[in-house]
Order: C-alpha cells, then structure tokens, then sequence
C-alpha cells in the first residue's frame, strides 16, 4: 500500500508501495472467516488541512506517518473499546486529515473527524455525527499474543462487482520496542496495497493490531492498545465531570 512501507530493523528508513502479497498465505477457508464483519474500506479524497511539517534528527527513527504515502484507498476496523463503545479504527497515515467515506456491503459513513495518536504512533480513530453503524470486534492486549500465532488482516479494494477482500494471514515472528510506546508487531509476511488500516486478528476474531507497514518480507502492526491512550468520543468526553470547586 502507499504508506506500507520500508521497514528494516526497528528504523523506519523509507517506505514503499507493494505489488502484491504471496498467494499461500490468502486462505479460503478457516478462522477468521474470509468476509470479516466489522472490517472497513477507506477511500480519501483531499486534504482538509495543510501538512504539518516536522523535523526529526537524522539519528532517529523518524515518526512512522511522516514518511508514507498517503494512500487513496486502504483499510479501517470498528473496534468495541473498554469505556467509549465502538469507534473506527485505522492507521494515522490512511486517514492523513482528508476527506473520507468508510464504507462496507451495508453502510457507508463520512466521518467528521480524526483523533489521532501522538509521536510515532500510526493510529487514528475516525469520528461520526452520529452512531457508528457496526457493533465493532472485541479487542484483546497485543502483549498478550505469543511468538508464532497466526494472525490476519484484510485487503480491501473495489472489484468488478463491489468491494474485495483478500484475508492475509501471517505469524508473528518478534516484538520491537521503542521509547514512549508500545513494541510494534513483526509479522512473517508483507501487506500488499490496500491494507494499511486493517484490523489484525487473533482466531477468536478479536482485534490485537492495527497494520502500519510493510517490505518485501515483513509486516509491521501497531498494538491494539494504543487506541486506549487516545482521547474519548465527544459526547463521552463532554459527560465526563471535571473537578469539583472548592
């Protein structure tokens, strides 16, 4: 995907759009199902603000969102989250503040709004005028998945007759850390175009990961958890009490 990009050794040094992803790994049959519910298309148009411009010393890995493409199409989930109900979820980069449609075989929504993660954290979630349509996947702690599951993701395009989805699975083969956020997901297998955004699933059907990145023998997730540190929906936000005067 523009904005899945190159990843080598835990330094984000330039990223690239993939042609495609090793058909082994696109499966039929199994679990998660093939036609996931709750996992989303994203189509951008322009941008509604101007790009912010920032700065990084050359010695350090720079912010994963200010160095990929945005892409016109990629992918979303809507994710049930512990105290804020169901929000849709992408990656910060897929979103990139433009005009959006999030859509899938029943509804098709225009968000108002991204939220987005600080620093090098490549998440957003994407805001409604009103309620969001999907009852939303659970979601269990990355940190919680062993070294070698299976987990997948899902490429959405437009086809001939609507939307496609190619499910990727892939095994998780190690964990990278960095300052001030939680280690990113390496899986086993490249994301082609069109899934940077999507959910990352365990085979219970819970969201662990969000897809951010890819090269030509890696893919990289952030962590699920991270939407927990991202600011509430507006009216929960507004319904929560401040401090009481003295």
């Amino acid at each position: 995907m523009r904005g899945v990009g190159r990843y080598s050794v835990g330094v984000f040094a330039g990223f690239f759009a993939l042609a495609d992803a090793h058909a082994s790994l696109v499966k039929p049959d199994g679990s998660p199902p093939l036609v996931m519910p709750n996992t989303l298309m994203v189509e951008a148009g322009d941008r509604l603000v101007p790009a912010t411009a920032k700065t990084t010393p050359a010695n350090v890995a720079r912010p994963i969102a200010n160095v990929k493409h945005a892409p016109r199409t990629c992918s979303a989930v809507a994710v049930r989250i512990p105290h804020q109900g169901t929000r849709i979820v992408t990656a910060r980069h897929c979103a990139d503040h433009r005009s959006l449609e999030v859509l899938d075989e029943e509804h098709h929504v225009t968000p108002i709004e991204q939220v987005d993660a600080g620093g090098e954290v490549d998440l957003s979630v994407l805001e409604l005028g009103g309620q969001v349509p999907w009852p939303g996947l659970e979601m269990a702690p990355a940190a919680s998945v062993p070294i070698g599951d299976r987990l997948c993701a899902w490429r959405m395009h437009r086809g001939i007759s609507g939307i496609t989805r190619e499910r990727i699975c892939a095994r998780l083969v190690r964990r990278v850390d960095r300052p001030g956020a939680d280690p990113l997901l390496v899986m086993n297998h490249p994301y082609p175009a069109g899934t940077s955004g999507s959910a990352l699933v365990d085979r219970e059907g819970r969201v662990v990961g969000i897809v951010v990145a890819s090269d030509g023998i890696t893919g990289v997730a952030e962590p699920i958890e991270g939407v927990l540190k991202l600011p509430p929906p507006p009216k929960l936000a507004a319904e929560t009490p401040g401090p009481v005067p003295r």
